[in-house]
């Protein structure tokens, strides 16, 4: 949904198109594949992404695989990593594994091969040198020791704000609707605000208006609207203490508040991991899941 994302996924439609126009030539009865993307659910995505999301899911059929609130990136990423089979030669199912078949009408004539490893899987994403978790990454750059292994293919790492916009405009892409209201970078509706470097002249009392982000000139003001975790937590427990003191007051105990701390009111829950593991959902794209596309929080 962010728009590096949007960047990426027709950047990669291109590529595809372009694949499957050269298979279809050397084999007639070669199957399109529908294009394959994922998505991480978060409560706090805004309706604006997610309306993009929805409407780009249906008008470019795509194989959407979403995963539940819950799902941690590494857990999901190793879902997949793990699941990467070649499809079988109808190009529909895939292979299925006979070892743990215990159907009692499989005969040895319709049992199916073991299945194979997995493949190799690499991950478009829409990094760019200049944000935050670039690292020293390369255009190809393997996947992080504590993550599963796959590839990380960055085509526009070289990419600046400018060019990202420039090329959303010149194609007539559709993009969020948050960036004509300023928004120049998008993470998720606790974190983010609009671009203070688009903000309009003052009104008369009315609400802050804001250019929209394509008329950025300092590109370095592009996150300035994200809220760093730090002072997002530092607000929360701010308004946490406000809230507790107002209660007191109302209470007529206000001398109580200072006995208030964080070991007494605050409680952790862990989950087991095997219980963690239960808490992974991925669902193929139809017509309930069509707006989870995924959306990267951290570069949009």
């Amino acid at each position: 949904g962010g728009k590096d994302a949007v960047v990426i996924f027709h950047l990669m439609r291109a590529v595809h198109a372009q694949y499957c126009s050269e298979m279809q030539k050397a084999d007639a009865e070669f199957l399109i594949p529908r294009p394959r993307v994922i998505y991480f659910q978060h409560p706090d995505e805004f309706p604006e992404v997610l309306r993009l999301l929805d409407e780009t899911v249906g008008l470019f059929d795509l194989d959407m695989l979403a995963f539940a609130e819950g799902t941690s990136f590494g857990d999901g990423l190793k879902y997949l990593v793990e699941r990467n089979i070649a499809p079988g030669k109808d190009g529909l199912s895939y292979y299925k594994n006979n070892n743990n078949n215990d159907d009692a009408t499989t005969t040895a004539a319709t049992t199916f091969p073991p299945l194979p490893p997995p493949h190799p899987l690499a991950f478009i994403l829409g990094t760019r040198k200049d944000d935050p978790n670039a690292g020293s990454q390369g255009v190809y750059a393997p996947s992080s020791h504590y993550m599963p292994p796959f590839l990380r293919v960055n085509p526009i790492l070289d990419w600046t704000y400018g060019h990202v916009w420039h090329f959303l405009r010149y194609f007539e892409l559709p993009y969020c609707s948050l960036y004509d209201l300023g928004y120049t970078s998008l993470g998720t509706v606790g974190d983010t605000l609009p671009c203070p470097a688009l903000k309009k002249s003052d009104g008369d009392g009315e609400e802050d208006e804001y250019w929209p982000a394509y008329m950025l000139r300092e590109w370095d003001q592009e996150r300035a609207g994200r809220i760093s975790k730090k002072k997002k937590a530092k607000e929360e427990t701010k308004e946490k203490k406000e809230d507790s003191k107002e209660i007191m007051e109302k209470e007529g105990d206000a001398s109580k508040l200072e006995e208030v701390t964080m070991s007494q009111t605050s409680s952790t829950v862990s989950l087991h991991p095997s219980e963690q593991s239960q808490t992974l959902s991925a669902t193929m794209n139809d017509d309930e899941d069509a707006g989870k596309l995924n959306n990267n929080t951290e570069g949009g």
